[in-house]
């Protein structure tokens, strides 16, 4: 009994150390090698963290280009500027594509899968009622709060986990102490 609690913890601290062999391995990669990241942030943009990510990076570059009277054309050649290896650059990139092609900035926004729901529904709010300066704002503290409540959540679960895997030790132990108990009772 004590020997199979033992052998399972054994395997699970294994997988919890590889896992985080390969998320240190998968960090360097994605800071070396800006073509990997760039494949990597293609494949993962609809995951509605790096969304959310995306949405707050243009939003703040927006609303500081924006208050420097720079229209949106010439704001997101601006931001084109930005190394290619950086979160944004892929979806400003289409975004001057697009709007090359003739689609109006609205469209482009509300069509994009870079950009969360929340984002959207802000712009197009801000943007047809021509309070963009406005709202950007209010989008931007909005989305820093959600942050922390997520974060706190994730700490709550990360607690429990680490109780429930400190409560799995001590449940070992005990096991393992009380093996040498068993063994003289046997005899």
């Amino acid at each position: 009994g004590a020997l199979l609690v033992l052998s399972v913890l054994q395997a699970s601290f294994m997988l919890i150390l590889l896992a985080l062999l390969a998320l240190f391995i998968l960090a360097l990669l994605l800071k070396r090698n800006t073509e990997f990241r760039m494949l990597v942030l293609m494949r993962l943009r609809r995951l509605p963290l790096l969304r959310s990510m995306i949405s707050y990076l243009f939003a703040a570059f927006l609303r500081e280009l924006s208050r420097q009277g720079i229209a949106t054309v010439d704001a997101l050649s601006m931001l084109l500027t930005l190394e290619k290896g950086s979160v944004l650059y892929p979806c400003v990139s289409e975004m001057k594509r697009l709007l090359e092609e003739g689609f109006s900035y609205e469209e482009i926004i509300l069509t994009s899968d870079y950009f969360s729901p929340r984002f959207c529904r802000c712009f197009s709010l801000g943007y047809q009622s021509d309070s963009l300066d406005s709202l950007l704002p209010l989008y931007l503290q909005r989305e820093i709060t959600l942050w922390q409540k997520q974060a706190d959540r994730f700490g709550a679960l990360i607690q429990l986990f680490v109780y429930a895997v400190i409560g799995l030790l001590v449940f070992s132990v005990y096991q393992l102490l009380l093996t040498p108990l068993e063994m003289l009772n046997q005899m």
